[in-house]
């Protein structure tokens, strides 16, 4: 298995895995199509790992790290949750 397939595999599973907690949590979303919606999440949380590890390495510094966490994390919960999220705790 190749370097490829192993990240296909890894990204199999990511998807799976949300998908499966979406399906369980069905009625707390705002969200019709689980299966969208966790391609959105695991695509989007990808993407902005990736820009991040490219493109702004400082705000992975381990002064910074938690508050990009934080701002992901707000993102997919308005995403999934759009009228029950007024404010995400952030940590300190």
């Amino acid at each position: 298995m190749g370097r490829l397939d192993n990240i296909q595999a890894i990204d199999r599973e990511a998807y799976a895995l949300v998908r499966a907690y979406l399906e369980a949590h069905r009625d707390e979303l705002g969200v019709a199509d689980t299966d969208m919606a966790a391609f959105v999440c695991v695509t989007r949380v990808e993407a902005l790992t990736h820009a991040a590890v490219v493109h702004r390495r400082e705000v992975l510094s381990e002064e910074r790290a938690n508050a990009f966490v934080d701002e992901v994390t707000a993102l997919i919960l308005r995403y999934l949750k759009p009228q029950q999220v007024t404010k995400v705790v952030t940590r300190n």
